[in-house]
């Protein structure tokens, strides 16, 4: 007799996260459904425009406020949340969803926020409507492209004007005006959804969304379901990844490795995109009959590429492919241990992640190849993760330099010199050879003349232990004493860990090098513009001999009297 697989109302609910699911989307025009609003969580956002809306209320002439970011990000959710909750700031208030609306389907975007404006030009026409206040949800695209219309530009000088000094589309957006006279900004991408707080990275709304998404109480409904799917005897591997996921241990492990993933990946992660990974986590995007061990929810954090940036990101974090003494060990010991149960209980530290995955050995086993994989991601989600790691210094040596820690500038500066010290000297203290051209003698050149000119941004935030806008960068100047001209070395976290990696004994070759051009390109910077009045030197590289030579001299016309050295000859 065949099968009949029952109907699951937790599968049916869960899908609703899907990016591409209708019930995803929120269309701004009325107010939030109860369900919409159980995953409503408070954002530094929501206070500012409430703030400015309160502002509005109380001007007797028209004001616009643009509600600014990108696609997904939450805007749509916080004008259906102002309509159900504060409904009196929206009073003599017109709302403009950018995304939803159109007053003709022959019209252009363009075209409707232009007639939306017509009051607020430099020169406006008398209108016999009764004059409103405008509050425009839209997205960072088009109001570039309004602001750069020649039409726009030559009638609403003011307002492009207004656009321009609040920084909107400056690579750096601290210390833009956000209001002036009738013109008003709030700016979605100001706000960040995770922060650094107290040198480590976090996110509040991510933690507590997540939460609402797993608490076992009765207005959860996708708890709600789930629980009926168990009562009914409804168990799946998404009924099996989502009780995992309702562990505290992995909540905190599951944010902790998507921050490092945004971070490092320089991504962008819309309110909607996360909906969209947690229902990727949970439900496998698959149509077999019997789960395989990619469906678990280890596999589907870890090891899925090509689908989203994120789940790339993710995939270059898989801990199955780092190498460390720990996992090496587990890995043996998964190998040559006759105990399974009591091997498995070791090192994956959480009952639930056992109970879900880890009962069946002779399963387990069928892929030894496969399964090693997913022991060790299973072991990396179900333990305290390590609290020092290069990752979690480069943060707190970010947070330091933005609250203007001195001793945290020393050491970035430390470890710039260091490394320079390393690759470039040949042993000869302060001095960087030039290795471009590929010959029998090097040029070297005497950096102790440079210095420090600028940290960016340093101290800029020395009064906040949560900073919520910030670059994933540190840009630092340097230059020689002598003159104001300047090389700027920025530093992301790719080249700290590459830097961090040759202080501790790491020696690139030359294409390893060449891949990280941010530094090879400031050593050759400093190096093309050293100052003409200081000497250099020649580095016979087959001899190892140094001969120092000033300006007045031909650079490979030593003479006789020229004082030779070796490296441990030469003092700077």
């Amino acid at each position: 007799m065949k099968h009949i697989q029952k109907r699951s109302h937790f599968i049916e609910a869960f899908t609703s996260l899907k990016i591409s699911s209708q019930e995803a989307v929120i269309d701004g025009n009325s107010g939030l459904s109860a369900d919409k609003n159980y995953y409503h969580v408070k954002r530094p956002v929501e206070t500012e425009l409430i703030e400015r809306l309160q502002h509005v209320q109380q001007q007797l002439k028209p004001q616009v406020v643009f509600l600014c970011g990108n696609v997904g990000d939450g805007k749509s959710h916080l004008l259906s949340y102002l309509k159900s909750v504060h409904p009196e700031l929206l009073k003599n208030v017109r709302v403009h969803n950018d995304a939803t609306e159109s007053f003709s389907p022959q019209e252009t975007a363009l075209d409707t926020l232009k007639k939306l404006l017509a009051d607020f030009k430099d020169n406006p026409t008398l209108s016999h409507a009764e004059p409103q206040h405008l509050l425009i949800a839209i997205n960072m695209g088009v109001l570039h492209k309004l602001i750069s219309d020649e039409e726009v530009m030559a009638e609403y000088a003011t307002l492009c004007q207004f656009i321009h000094e609040s920084n909107l589309f400056n690579d750096q957006k601290i210390g833009g005006i956000k209001s002036h006279q009738h013109l008003h900004i709030v700016n979605l991408l100001e706000h960040q959804l995770y922060t650094i707080k107290e040198g480590k990275l976090t996110s509040t709304f991510f933690e507590q969304l997540l939460v609402k998404i797993t608490q076992p109480t009765d207005d959860n409904l996708l708890y709600q379901a789930w629980l009926r799917d168990k009562n009914n005897g409804i168990k799946e591997i998404a009924h099996r990844n989502y009780q995992l996921l309702m562990d505290k241990t992995i909540q905190r492990n599951v944010i902790d490795v998507l921050l490092e993933a945004i971070f490092k990946g320089k991504l962008i992660l819309s309110v909607r995109s996360f909906l969209d990974f947690i229902n990727g986590i949970v439900i496998p995007d698959t149509s077999q009959a019997e789960p395989t061990i990619d469906d678990c929810f280890p596999q589907l954090i870890f090891n899925q590429t090509g689908k989203t940036k994120l789940l790339d990101a993710l995939y270059n974090l898989d801990p199955a492919k780092q190498r460390t003494l720990e996992y090496d060990q587990v890995l043996k010991n998964f190998m040559v241990d006759t105990n399974f149960d009591e091997m498995i209980a070791r090192y994956i530290e959480n009952d639930q992640m056992i109970d879900c995955f880890w009962k069946n050995e002779a399963k387990i086993k069928e892929n030894i190849s496969q399964s090693l994989g997913f022991l060790i991601r299973s072991v990396s989600l179900s333990k305290q993760r390590p609290t020092e790691t290069s990752f979690k210094r480069f943060i707190t040596m970010l947070y330091g330099c933005l609250t203007g820690k001195g001793d945290v500038a020393n050491e970035l500066v430390t470890l710039i010199n260091n490394v320079q010290t390393t690759l470039y000297s040949e042993g000869f203290g302060q001095l960087v050879f030039d290795y471009r051209q590929k010959a029998k003698f090097a040029i070297g050149f005497d950096m102790s003349q440079f210095e420090v000119k600028d940290l960016h941004l340093f101290g800029a935030f020395s009064n906040e232990t949560e900073i919520t806008n910030f670059s994933t960068t540190i840009k630092i100047d340097y230059g020689y004493k002598e003159n104001e001209n300047r090389q700027s070395l920025e530093i992301d976290y790719a080249l700290y860990d590459f830097l961090s990696q040759v202080v501790t004994g790491y020696r690139p070759n030359r294409q390893a090098l060449n891949k990280m051009t941010k530094y090879t390109d400031f050593i050759h910077q400093m190096i093309d513009n050293y100052p003409l009045t200081h000497n250099v030197f020649i580095l016979n590289k087959e001899t190892g001999y140094l001969v120092e030579m000033n300006e007045q001299k031909a650079l490979f016309a030593t003479d006789k009297n020229a004082t030779q050295m070796t490296a441990k000859e030469y003092k700077r």
